[in-house]
């Protein structure tokens, strides 16, 4: 049930995260979490939330594809995720408790009702940001992020980069996909880092994150 969400409010550990060689997009995860680290907690949650954003669409497109209802549950913690990164505070009495109920939603990977990994890292990168936005776990902005830097490596690896290739990383690094969301996050820095007018600020970096898709979904499988 826990796919591979790292951690959750409440300590229960969760499975390893996904292992990498010591590559280009690898070394960015790391270098990005260590940067995240060193920002302001309202700074953290707002990034989390904006590469959430991004990779909402996916988890909508599988969710009205397979017939599966969350009843809003995913939309409602993201929306959260974001109040709680523009003003503060998370307007909602149980943020952890809200986070274990969207990690219900994904189910073990061996499961007859798996979901495609597209969908389990969207549900992930949202648990995170609000976990960012609640102050529940200091490493969860990165843990979003790279949730998001997960499923991008995937859907590159699998339709436009053969795993084979001698250049395979290389390639991965450089595709337009993996290019355009590390200059999308680094706009979201820039104007966070930035603001003079906090709340003004998060709703700018909200607009640009919702008018947009890291991943093409046309071009998804939203079959395990």
């Amino acid at each position: 049930m826990l796919g591979r969400l790292r951690a959750l409010a409440g300590g229960r550990p969760a499975a390893a995260p996904r292992a990498r060689r010591v590559v280009p997009l690898a070394e960015y995860d790391l270098a990005l979490n260590a940067a995240l680290m060193t920002l302001p907690e309202r700074t953290q949650a707002a990034f989390a939330a904006a590469c959430a954003e991004r990779l909402y669409p996916a988890y909508a497109a599988f969710v009205r594809t397979s017939g599966r209802d969350d009843e809003g549950l995913v939309r409602q913690a993201l929306d959260l995720a974001w109040s709680g990164a523009k003003v503060g505070v998370v307007p909602e009495h149980d943020p952890s408790g809200l986070v274990e109920r969207c990690v219900a939603l994904i189910p073990d990977t061996e499961a007859e009702d798996a979901i495609p990994a597209h969908a389990d890292d969207a549900i992930a990168s949202v648990a995170y940001a609000l976990q960012a936005a609640a102050g529940l776990d200091p490493r969860a902005s990165g843990w979003a992020a790279q949730r998001v830097t997960d499923t991008l490596d995937d859907f590159v690896r699998s339709n436009d980069v053969g795993g084979t290739l001698p250049d395979a990383e290389q390639r991965v690094w450089e595709h337009p996909l993996i290019r355009t969301e590390i200059s999308r996050r680094e706009d979201d820095l820039r104007r966070l880092n930035s603001a003079s007018d906090w709340p003004a600020a998060v709703d700018a970096v909200r607009a640009s994150a919702t008018a947009v898709s890291a991943l093409p979904l046309e071009r998804l499988d939203h079959e395990a």
